[in-house]
């Protein structure tokens, strides 16, 4: 660590270089947030990655339930989520995670409208496999402020590298998040 010029610390938390001012802020929320978290409403991925928190669990996985959200662990139906917005503190962010939210990204469009409209910070994280221009597009229109892609899932796929740049027309914030698996490092 010593030997890394300018290497910063967020409140103990991470370690980081760079500009401040450019610290994701939805990896701000998720090391200093408080609030609700994590969102999943899908128990589908479309890849089998090593590394994911859910890998040889997908036939275990049970649905979250139709028209129900799971938020910080506790199921919410749709339609209570005003309601939630209106009794608990807000978060300082949310976070869209666990497998992969494009299996059936259409039922997030009214979800993330909902927390945007009460100016919450939300990231998704994708593979980035079934991302389409029309899909992000949709994200970004619906008030998602940043997304995800994690190119270890589709190993750097080029496709998915052609959905970065879509997505950065349409999403303020864009960013790669890569787990270090030992698949992506090379012998010395």
């Amino acid at each position: 660590m010593a030997e890394i010029k300018n290497l910063k610390t967020l409140d103990n938390r991470t370690y980081y270089v760079g500009n401040e001012e450019k610290f994701s802020k939805g990896c701000r929320s998720c090391l200093l947030g408080d609030g609700l978290g994590a969102i999943r409403k899908t128990n589908k991925c479309n890849l089998e990655c090593k590394f994911c928190y859910n890998y040889g669990q997908f036939d275990y996985m049970p649905p979250v339930g139709e028209g129900l959200w799971e938020i910080g662990g506790t199921k919410f139906y749709e339609k209570d989520i005003d309601l939630l917005l209106s009794i608990q503190k807000k978060p300082s962010g949310i976070a869209y995670v666990y497998l992969e939210p494009f299996m059936e990204i259409e039922k997030y469009y009214p979800v993330i409208k909902k927390f945007n409209n009460a100016k919450i910070h939300q990231h998704m994280y994708t593979n980035g496999t079934l991302a389409t221009e029309e899909t992000l597009k949709a994200l970004g229109e619906a008030g998602l402020d940043e997304i995800r892609f994690n190119l270890g899932a589709s190993n750097c796929s080029d496709k998915v590298i052609e959905n970065i740049a879509i997505a950065k027309k349409y999403i303020k914030s864009v960013g790669i998040e890569t787990p270090m698996t030992p698949e992506f490092l090379k012998p010395s």
